[in-house]
């Protein structure tokens, strides 16, 4: 089945008239199968900028899941094995809680396979700065982003997954918060060149709950990422100027 897969997938790159990539990583790996590079085109995923902007905590957020007077590290997305929030997010709570760090707590928000075993981990043993939400309607997300001090984009440590776009990444930066990313990609890229957020390496909670520390002890420094990320979604990752080009992308092979 992978190389009936693989056999289709070289067959449609030669046969189409442009290839539309959502990473620099995707690009090159087109490209390397043979498309020439003018065949190829890297537009990402977008941030909604209207969707999700700056402003205030929600306060009603907040004190439905006793939050008040606490750093938030919110995640919202998928909870399945491509992501293995369970390899560090509950080994960085049980940390913090183990430094006394009570004024740090995680928020999870999603569904997906591996949810039930997070739920049983942090239920055995006894995270109470790890709150797990289960699945949000879209519309309520904004709800979180606002009210976290800063929000997560993780993944898997498998090299793939250093290729992606992933679009709670760019939700991040649409909310004005600083971002903690987990993969050596393009993303930590972003991340480092623009003082967005912080890299961490995937599944290491240690490395998770000291980069947390150092940035709820240092607020100035959460706040210029903040207003960074929301800058750079502006920026770069619009959602009509992306569209734009995907339009140009279309219109370019049709006239072809």
């Amino acid at each position: 089945l992978g190389r009936l897969a693989k056999a289709l997938e070289r067959f449609l790159y030669r046969r189409a008239k442009a290839v539309v990539a959502l990473s620099p990583g995707m690009a090159a790996g087109v490209v390397a199968e043979g498309v020439p590079s003018e065949r190829v085109h890297m537009v990402p995923n977008s941030a909604d900028l209207d969707l999700f902007t700056p402003g205030e905590k929600d306060p009603d957020f907040i004190r439905e899941h006793g939050l008040s007077n606490r750093f938030v590290v919110g995640y919202a997305g998928a909870i399945g094995p491509s992501n293995a929030l369970e390899k560090s997010v509950p080994e960085a709570a049980r940390i913090l809680a183990q430094r006394g760090r009570d004024d740090i707590a995680f928020v999870i928000a999603g569904d997906g396979k591996c949810l039930p075993g997070l739920r049983e981990t942090a239920a055995r043993l006894g995270l109470h700065n790890l709150k797990l939400l289960g699945p949000l309607p879209k519309r309520d997300v904004p709800r979180l982003t606002r009210s976290a001090d800063l929000l997560m984009t993780l993944f898997a440590d498998k090299p793939i997954l250093a290729l992606n776009s992933p679009n709670k990444f760019f939700d991040a930066l649409a909310s004005g918060r600083p971002v903690l990313v987990n993969q050596p990609g393009w993303t930590r890229e972003l991340v480092e060149q623009n003082e967005v957020g912080v890299a961490v390496p995937a599944e290491d909670g240690l490395a998770m709950a000291d980069a947390i520390v150092r940035l709820a002890d240092d607020p100035g420094r959460a706040a210029r990422m903040g207003v960074n990320a929301r800058r750079l979604a502006e920026q770069r990752f619009g959602r009509e100027e992306l569209a734009a080009q995907v339009l140009e992308v279309l219109q370019s092979a049709s006239r072809g």
